[in-house]
């Protein structure tokens, strides 16, 4: 089981950052059954990168030129105008892109069931800890 104290060692989180992703952390290990070390060790490390130590949960937008770029890239499923900074990275492992949001919906609710959102209509709530955690 998570602790905050062991999400600020292995990720470089702060203790507030630690409380509020414990519990979703701990749920997102049991969804995907990273059960061993082997397993929860590059889980944590690319949580912590991705997120700057559970500080980001959406994309810092600048936007920048290969922001720009997200507009209109069919593989990412960009295909209306505005998709861009819409659906840019969110979540505590950035997904990016319509296609991927609209994926990730289907496969949680195969995976947890009817209660997860739809994230292509709603992008903003992979910012919420309980969706950006698992996502």
């Amino acid at each position: 089981m998570l602790t905050p104290e062991f999400l600020m060692s292995a990720t470089g989180c702060t203790k507030q950052r630690g409380e509020l992703f414990k519990d979703p952390l701990n749920e997102t290990i049991r969804v995907y059954r990273v059960t061993t070390k082997r397993r929860l060790a590059p889980f944590l490390a690319n949580v912590a990168h991705e997120s700057e130590g559970l500080h980001w949960t959406r994309e810092i937008w600048g936007p920048t030129d290969i922001q720009r770029g997200y507009e209109g890239r069919l593989d990412l499923g960009n295909t209306h105008e505005g998709d861009g900074p819409r659906f840019k990275g969110r979540g505590l492992i950035q997904t990016t892109g319509r296609y991927n949001y609209r994926v990730l919906t289907q496969r949680l609710k195969a995976r947890i069931g009817d209660t997860v959102p739809d994230f292509e209509r709603h992008p903003e709530l992979l910012e919420t800890p309980e969706w950006a955690a698992i996502s």
